[in-house]
């Protein structure tokens, strides 16, 4: 069950990850 925005919050998280 995703929400609409929710999947930002979690691409930008992933995003963060790669990136560390």
């Amino acid at each position: 069950m995703r929400m609409l925005g929710f999947d930002f919050v979690i691409d930008s998280i992933f995003s963060i990850h790669r990136l560390v």
